[in-house]
């Protein structure tokens, strides 16, 4: 992310591994030109969203689900705002997806962190992020 680039964010698909907790990510959505992307500010439009999802869905036979979703932050080390945590908490009371938690990765300038959003007690931590 370069100095004056807007934010920018996305859903993310992929599968959980059986008799764990871990997840891969398989495909990451782009922002679409319906979406909102200032400065500091991204928000997600909800249809072409939808549409990404239900798309993966059919044609994985349905073993792609949406893990969460991943968005930009202007500074070199990423920290959720509180509109951030606010809108996961929402999205995890709100959405209906196949686990018990989603994932939430803000891309920094530097460093990529990642949070887990339980579904039942809208708990979130941070999480390791592990790439191959």
């Amino acid at each position: 992310m370069k100095e004056r680039d807007h934010e920018a964010g996305g859903i993310l698909l992929g599968r959980r591994i059986v008799d764990s907790e871990n997840v891969i990510v398989d495909q990451v959505g782009e922002p679409s030109s319906s979406d909102v992307q200032a400065r500091f500010r991204f928000m997600r439009s909800k249809l072409p969203a939808q549409r990404l999802v239900d798309e993966a869905w059919a044609s994985s036979n349905g073993t792609l689900n949406y893990l969460g979703e991943w968005h930009s932050h202007p500074e070199d080390h990423p920290i959720p705002s509180t509109v951030d945590l606010e809108n996961w908490r929402q999205i995890a009371l709100r959405v209906v997806f196949e686990h018990d938690f989603l994932v939430f990765i803000i891309i920094g300038r530097v460093s990529v962190r990642a949070w887990e959003v339980e579904r039942q007690h809208v708990a979130i931590r941070q999480l390791v992020l592990i790439s191959v």
